[in-house]
């Protein structure tokens, strides 16, 4: 009996032995008494890791993860303090890459375990004019922009002699380790982080109604016409639901998976990808000072990709990069009836500097960041008062003049124009009417019956949250969120905060002082 297997039939036609070639990835099938080699173990170690980054690059895609913040003075983005002796030479214009992790476009983990000052030996530069990665000497650095970036590399280790088949000796490499060297590329303007949005995936399409099998293809009759009005205006479930899922199937089949990569040799014992960085910032070299660069301004966040991992997604969702309403004054009567004092106390009989036909109030907006003063109006923030009429009983409402707002001053490290608390400025002439009550020919809208609370005074006070920039140039968040309104947020920027409270009279006398 013959027991020699014929070639068999695979890979779709193509001879077995064509389809020991895997392309989709090979690993080690184990037997007893099977004889190792390097091949074997490289085969299997590059199987490991060759899957381990296909994940990275699918799943989890490119760009920083975390830290690798970019400065250039004693005290490190992150807040940790340098080592005396790197602080001092940071403060001389030297680049200060803090500690971090990334993720490359081939799926390769760039990690960074403790802050580095940037020296001459662990960067090159890419040549722009190039049509590929041409790594060039750092003393080809000419004073302008440049784009920062970090490279997967490789640096082999632990040597060892090997003797050969003549009695003589080669040097082999017993470990690599892991590494990241860094790149400056040439650019004119910083570049932004993240691409366009994907693919355009058009409408879903149009549902058909499959033609009756008893009717003429030719003629329609208004009952037919109608049922396939209604199909069309009521499509079948797996149409029209749920519709996100069209564009999440679109944008699937038009995704980019990035091959494996190569790294090839830079100098000494040290291998890189110089097509693949990370980019962290975009900086100003002005000049080599004793063989160092030396840099200006930093731009750390323009062109910095980012990592989408799970929890900074969640922090999105809740709108932790929102800036909200921290604290009003006013908050505590939202819902309330107060007393004429507690609400006449808020108000000052002295005139703003800033606002010579104003008077000053303690009606204070708190924000958990700095916003900008310039959006802080008259339009963003209203002060209504709503009366019972007591002819009609219809509710009146009137609108208290806002004349402007006095801002406290920008906090340490916040921006000029900026402000964390503002408190509301009103007419002087309706302060002198309605809150002090100076001129008994024209009595205040606040002064009504005692006991009667169905006419008390109603104020409402709303803050437009939509109106609000913060200093980043986006809308705080300032969606009210239950009974006690503030903080304010629900994770979505805009939105109103409103409080709305009565007024009881003064029972001391039959007008208020």
């Amino acid at each position: 009996m013959n027991m020699m297997h014929k070639p068999e039939r695979c890979c779709h036609g193509h001879e077995a032995e064509t389809c020991t070639q895997c392309r989709t990835g090979s690993r080690n099938r184990y037997y007893r008494r099977k004889m190792m080699t390097a091949e074997d173990f490289r085969a299997e170690q590059d199987y490991m890791i060759g899957r381990r980054r296909l994940v990275n690059r699918a799943m989890y895609g490119w760009g920083v993860v975390e830290g690798l913040c970019v400065a250039h003075d004693g005290t490190h983005a992150n807040g940790h303090r340098l080592a005396q002796d790197q602080a001092d030479v940071a403060k001389s214009g030297r680049l200060v890459i803090g500690h971090g992790f990334a993720l490359d476009g081939h799926g390769r983990e760039l990690l960074v375990p403790e802050d580095h000052c940037l020296g001459s030996h662990d960067f090159f530069v890419v040549d722009a004019a190039a049509n590929h990665c041409r790594p060039q000497d750092p003393s080809t650095l000419k004073a302008g922009r440049y784009l920062l970036s970090a490279h997967y590399a490789e640096q082999r280790i632990d040597p060892v002699r090997l003797s050969d088949a003549c009695d003589g000796f080669e040097q082999e490499w017993n470990r690599i380790c892991e590494t990241v060297v860094y790149s400056l590329t040439p650019i004119q303007a910083c570049p932004p982080s993240e691409a366009g949005c994907p693919h355009d995936c058009g409408c879903l399409p149009s549902p058909q109604k499959p033609p009756r099998q008893d009717a003429d293809p030719n003629t329609h009759a208004p009952a037919e016409r109608a049922d396939e009005a209604e199909h069309m205006q009521h499509p079948p479930r797996d149409q029209s639901w749920p519709r996100s899922h069209h564009v999440l199937c679109c944008w699937s089949d038009h995704a980019e998976i990035a091959g494996a990569g190569t790294v090839c040799h830079w100098r000494d014992d040290i291998w890189i990808d110089a097509c693949a960085g990370v980019p962290l910032a975009c900086v100003d070299f002005t000049r080599l000072e004793c063989c160092e660069p030396v840099f200006g301004e930093i731009s750390k966040c323009t062109p910095r990709r980012i990592v989408k991992r799970n929890d900074l997604l969640f922090d999105l969702i809740r709108g932790c990069d929102l800036t909200r309403i921290k604290a009003l004054t006013w908050a505590p009567w939202h819902g309330r009836e107060i007393d004429w004092d507690t609400f006449h106390g808020k108000f000052y009989h002295h005139a703003s500097p800033e606002w010579p036909h104003g008077a000053e109030t303690e009606l204070e907006i708190e924000f958990s960041g700095p916003v900008q003063t310039r959006t802080i109006t008259a339009d963003a923030v209203t002060f209504t008062v709503v009366l019972r009429d007591s002819g009609t009983a219809w509710n009146e409402m009137y609108r208290a003049p806002i004349l402007g707002f006095k801002f406290e001053a920008p906090h340490q490290g916040d921006p000029a124009g900026t402000t964390r608390k503002a408190s509301i400025i009103v007419r002087r002439s309706w302060y002198n009417d309605e809150i002090r009550f100076s001129d008994s020919d024209h009595p205040s809208k606040f002064n009504v019956d005692v006991g009667k609370r169905d006419r008390y005074p109603v104020v409402e006070i709303e803050i437009h949250g939509d109106l609000i920039l913060d200093c980043r140039g986006v809308p705080i968040d300032g969606n009210s969120a239950g009974p006690g309104i503030v903080p304010t947020g629900n994770g979505a920027p805009g939105g109103t905060c409103r409080a709305v409270f009565r007024v009881a009279p003064s029972t001391a006398s039959d007008a208020p002082r």
